[in-house]
């Protein structure tokens, strides 16, 4: 809690919210007890899809080679072994959400069911993802879990008893707009962000922001809306949202485009390379 009692602190906009994770049910309702003194929280998160970590081969390589620290060959070892509770069930979000009046959104959600559940239990957000692809193998794309789940919320009268949120896949504007046309309330975006930061520093994240922003509005222009609430399914075609066959490769698109230079870093000193 003490890179959380940092933040809320330093944060002076923006809304705050806590995403957790706990290695019990009566240890999370401690924590969220904790949480609670820090008013300016507006919305626990609670990862859902970390019964056990996945077979993240990469990861286990690179720690591995990592020849400075002995410590990360045990990791490695130890790669997909976790102390967080596999029997997850309704029974603990109900009693999660009756222990604290502050709103709690359920992350890693990968069925339109359980955002309904969610829904009728007065659960007031999830966020659809598959946890960057890291996860279970195969898992479905959260765009196409979206799609499904907000189908089955208007068919039971729930589609606006719930905030759905999804991260994964998101690049670039236009894919913000997709989601937000199939009715997200927000997105998630992790690796750009990361790939931002680590080349460029805060200049490259303000960069980032301002591309995205950019994209966004251009997207919405090219679709003739000028607000955010005009968006819908029916600008987008969901035809082939579950399509699971090869995609024919874009030859004129192919033939035509032209590689952009990488460009430069900065070094330490501050001049570009």
């Amino acid at each position: 809690m003490s890179s959380f009692r940092v933040s809320s602190k330093t944060r002076t906009s923006g809304i705050n919210c806590i995403s957790t994770l706990t290695k019990s049910w009566a240890n999370l309702e401690n924590r969220i007890k904790e949480i609670e003194k820090y008013k300016t929280v507006k919305a626990i998160f609670i990862n859902v899809d970390l019964a056990d970590l996945g077979n993240r081969e990469k990861d286990s390589k690179r720690r591995a080679e990592d020849e400075a620290s002995a410590a990360s060959l045990a990791t490695a070892a130890n790669n997909g072994k976790t102390d967080y509770p596999s029997n997850l069930s309704w029974k603990h979000i109900e009693r999660i959400r009756a222990c604290t009046n502050i709103p709690i959104a359920l992350k890693g959600i990968q069925r339109g069911e359980d955002v309904v559940l969610a829904a009728e239990k007065g659960i007031s957000g999830v966020v659809l993802s598959n946890h960057g692809g890291r996860q279970l193998d195969f898992s479905r794309p959260p765009l196409e879990v979206l799609s499904e789940a907000k189908q089955m919320l208007k068919e039971r009268g729930l589609d606006n008893k719930i905030e759905i949120y999804i991260d994964g896949g998101i690049r670039r504007g236009s894919d913000i707009v997709k989601a937000l046309c199939l009715g997200a309330t927000g997105v998630g975006l992790g690796r750009p962000f990361l790939y931002a930061m680590a080349g460029y520093g805060e200049e490259g994240v303000l960069k980032l922001v301002s591309l995205l922003e950019g994209e966004v509005k251009n997207n919405m222009k090219l679709l003739g809306v000028d607000n955010i609430k005009d968006l819908n399914e029916e600008l987008i075609d969901t035809t082939t949202l579950k399509f699971r066959g090869s995609m024919v490769n874009d030859r004129l698109y192919d033939g035509v485009y032209e590689q952009l230079n990488f460009p430069s870093f900065k070094n330490e000193v501050g001049s570009i390379n």
